[in-house]
């Protein structure tokens, strides 16, 4: 029976008969480390690892890893996988005045430095995430297409990021309206930029590739196709979050 699965700060499951079985999983306390993406086949968990103290890159699927850093580099964070490419970020410099965090792409066991865009996304062939625009200070979207780095619209608010890339070459995330609201955004390959819920303060924080989209709005996590589905969170909690969404 095929089942969907939106991992999250709570596990949710949305099936397609009422009546399937709930599955049952295993907690295992992995100590001081934290996975933060894991590829949309399975095959790679990446994440952080505390080392000396510091927190450091990691991979912890297929095979335990540590990334490394940066040149001087003190912290790295990896965020997201495609199952043969990794990106993150990383400090540089030796002392906390020269401190600079850089993403980093890291491939073929080299870790490269991406300078000072953020990268939060990528798919087989692209990455997306966003820069800091020092002109207007704000935060812009930004993409590398097939190598060449393109930067998106925003809502009218001028301010706006990306999350999730899926395979079409569609991107989710968030973008701030005119109105001062920060609301969940679809940029779709064709161009241009869909406010995706319709929803006031959402933010998408994956997307699939038949362009379901999964995040959070108002507290509560959301599935997104065709309309929201909102996931309720459980029985004394506050509020709920989607984070990813492995399937089809």
């Amino acid at each position: 029976m095929p089942r969907s699965l939106a991992f999250a700060t709570v596990l949710f499951s949305l099936c397609t008969a009422a009546s399937a079985e709930i599955p049952f999983y295993s907690l295992t306390d992995l100590g001081p480390q934290g996975a933060t993406s894991i590829s949309k086949e399975g095959s790679q968990i990446v994440g952080w690892q505390l080392q000396n103290g510091q927190q450091i890159a990691h991979e912890f699927a297929p095979a335990s890893m540590s990334l490394g850093t940066l040149p001087g580099g003190l912290f790295s964070q990896a965020l997201a996988t495609n199952g043969q490419k990794i990106v993150g970020y990383s400090l540089t410099g030796t002392n906390e005045s020269d401190q600079q965090q850089h993403a980093f792409v890291f491939e073929n066991g080299q870790m490269t430095d991406f300078g000072d865009d953020n990268l939060d996304a990528l798919n087989a062939d692209d990455m997306c995430g966003s820069f800091f625009d020092q002109a207007a200070t704000t935060v812009l979207p930004v993409c590398w297409i097939q190598g060449v780095r393109t930067e998106y619209p925003t809502f009218p608010g001028h301010y706006g990021a990306i999350n999730a890339l899926n395979e079409k070459g569609n991107a989710a995330g968030v973008s701030r309206t005119a109105s001062g609201e920060y609301d969940c955004a679809f940029w779709p390959v064709e161009g241009g930029i869909v406010d995706c819920t319709g929803t006031s303060f959402s933010q998408a924080r994956d997307i699939n590739a038949s362009n379901v989209i999964v995040g959070d709005t108002g507290g509560r996590g959301f599935f997104y196709f065709f309309g929201a589905i909102l996931l309720n969170p459980l029985p004394g909690m506050q509020s709920s979050r989607a984070d990813s969404y492995l399937c089809c």
